[in-house]
């Protein structure tokens, strides 16, 4: 059997022996709630290939472990699949970086985010890959707290643009600007080490909000890298939670791609490495994208499950919670545990009207600060009411939905329209109903 050369190197890196290795699994999986462990001898008999498939709580601790989402990027071969052949599909590879012992100079951070996930070739770095032209690139100065300062307040205004007018128009500028930043980070010289840190969360809060409206227009190659950026940005930080945060983003990007076993993985370590460093509010988010994955996987049970621990959790942010969760009212819990319900009641219609429950509370309770995220509620509950048998209501929700959505363009709003054109179909000659559809974008 070929030796497992990937898992080797991804140990070799943390600086583990195989009993540290065998050791810090055993944890995670006594956190996950099994009580069986590996030792050393285990350990290297995937490491010499003698088990290429290893027992399925193993794998899933290894890929909390080792950050990444998928069993092939640890080595492992599925039975049954040529190895010489398999063109394993992974989303991402999350490096969780041990910054307190490392050793890596922040150049060669700011490149393996670009070589580790795209293959760049050595005389890459990073401005080639975010296209920035080197010409307009800001020249080498010392960065202090007034320069973190103006991210945070341009990434405010741009999380605020997004939410009310939808990333179509808006995510160029917020491309255009991370291109920037980013660059502040490869030429720049920090005052402190307390700038450093803040600098590196500042651009991982650009690159979510970047990636975010990338992702809403429908942008998916452009949020992923955007996404990537802001996940070892926030690790450079060590801000676990904004790290949570970006990945609970890609594992919704997961969901619209139709890959939400992607999603679970990016969810699992997203929570496990913000358990016990998150806000109420934050913990609350994260429970309730991971009941959006298994809502839209068919796991109705855990999806009630994570939502009713996302309730439990929830606690409004405050002035005390960071400023990227600050949109997460009440109002928003509503609105993402509906839609993750809305998700689950595909594969159980009893969960058709607590989701119209929430749905119908978030969009009376949002306000004009949040009015994508009202338009989504509405066209959802449009949807159910269709699926319901009542006409009616859903004509009117639908009216809604278009006076309040002129002017928002959203690639998914746009997918939201045409769920509604499918599930209108069987109401044809309903006049009301007949003409909404004719109406929609």
């Amino acid at each position: 059997m070929p030796r497992n050369e990937v898992l080797v190197t991804l140990r070799r890196a943390r600086g583990w022996t195989q009993e540290d290795l065998a050791q810090q699994v055993a944890q995670v999986v006594a956190v996950l709630g099994s009580n069986v462990a590996p030792d050393a001898r285990l350990v290297s008999a995937w490491e010499r290939g003698e088990i290429r498939w290893p027992q399925r709580h193993y794998r899933h601790a290894l890929r909390m472990l080792f950050g990444v989402t998928s069993d092939e990027a640890l080595g492992f071969i599925r039975p049954g699949k040529d190895p010489a052949r398999r063109h394993p599909r992974v989303l991402v590879s999350v490096l969780d970086f041990d910054l307190e012992g490392s050793t890596v100079r922040r150049a060669d951070f700011l490149k393996s985010i670009a070589g580790v996930a795209f293959g760049l070739t050595s005389g890459e770095g990073l401005q080639s890959w975010l296209g920035v032209d080197p010409s307009r690139s800001v020249k080498p100065r010392v960065l202090g707290a007034s320069d973190v300062a103006a991210i945070e307040q341009t990434t405010a205004r741009f999380a605020a643009w997004d939410r009310t007018q939808g990333g179509i128009l808006s995510v160029d500028a917020m491309l255009g600007q991370l291109n920037w930043a980013a660059t502040l980070l490869d030429k720049g010289r920090f005052a402190s080490e307390q700038v450093r840190r803040r600098m590196f969360s500042a651009v991982a809060n650009l690159a979510e909000v970047a990636g975010f409206a990338a992702y809403d227009a429908g942008m998916h190659a452009e949020a992923r890298r955007a996404f990537l950026l802001g996940i070892h940005a926030a690790a450079e930080a060590e801000d676990w939670p904004l790290r949570a945060n970006v990945l609970s983003d890609m594992a919704r990007q997961a969901i619209t791609l139709g890959h939400p076993e992607d999603g679970l993985d990016l969810m699992q370590i997203a929570i496990y490495g913000a358990d016990g460093r998150a806000t109420p509010a934050t913990q609350a988010m994260l429970q309730v994208v991971l009941g959006r994955v298994y809502g839209a996987m068919g796991k109705v049970r855990e999806c009630r499950n994570a939502i009713a621990k996302a309730d439990d959790v929830y606690e409004p942010p405050t002035d005390e919670d960071p400023a990227w969760i600050s949109y997460y009212i009440p109002a928003q819990l509503a609105g993402d545990s509906g839609v993750a319900l809305y998700n689950g009641s595909v594969h159980d219609h009893t969960l058709r009207e607590v989701s119209a429950q929430r749905l119908s509370n978030a969009a009376a309770n949002y306000g004009p600060a949040y009015p994508r995220s009202t338009a989504f509620c509405l066209a959802k509950l449009t949807v159910l009411r269709l699926d319901q048998g009542e006409p009616d209501e859903a004509a009117t929700l639908g009216r809604q939905l278009l006076e309040l959505a002129d002017g928002i363009a959203s690639a998914r709003l746009n997918d939201d329209y045409r769920l509604i054109r499918a599930h209108a179909k069987r109401y044809q000659s309903h006049g009301d109903v007949a003409e909404l559809v004719a109406d929609l974008p």
